[in-house]
């Protein structure tokens, strides 16, 4: 005969049917959390790839205007069927290399807010009616240890 504790287990997922009925109702909000996990993780490597080409930008911007001037000239010098395309993407990329830094910091902005409101909207996976099983995780970190368990 099994036994059970109310609310609580004794065998792994053995309950009685009040909470056993409720635990199948938050069911659907293990997944709503891994998809926030996901965006979360996403926004946190989309910011940190940010950071790593605006504190590189220094060097890509000047490289990017050569080679967008040099693209230019090319499509100058060149073929005259190639004159448009080489030399308007010559001049974008020249214009974006000048304009890397403003770019990436607007991304980063932007980023930083998706964050704060995915931090802010965190689903709650733990309702005081779901029965509590031996080893399910709590959410309960954050936005710095998020930060540090995914770059570290």
């Amino acid at each position: 005969m099994q036994q059970y504790i109310h609310g609580h287990t004794i065998l792994d997922h053995k309950l009685c049917r009040v909470h056993h009925e409720s635990e199948l109702r938050c069911l659907p909000l293990d997944y709503e959390f891994e998809k926030w996990e996901h965006a979360v993780k996403s926004q946190l490597s989309s910011l940190e790839s940010s950071e790593s080409l605006l504190k590189n930008a220094p060097t890509i911007r000047p490289i990017g205007v050569i080679f967008g001037i040099g693209i230019a000239i090319a499509g100058v010098l060149g073929d005259p069927e190639l004159l448009g395309p080489l030399l308007g993407m010559g001049v974008l990329l020249a214009i974006g290399a000048m304009l890397l830094p403003k770019i990436v910091a607007a991304n980063i902005k932007i980023a930083q807010e998706k964050l704060a409101g995915l931090k802010q909207n965190m689903p709650q996976t733990n309702p005081p009616e779901r029965p509590l099983i031996a080893g399910r995780n709590v959410p309960n970190f954050s936005e710095n240890d998020v930060r540090e368990f995914i770059y570290s």
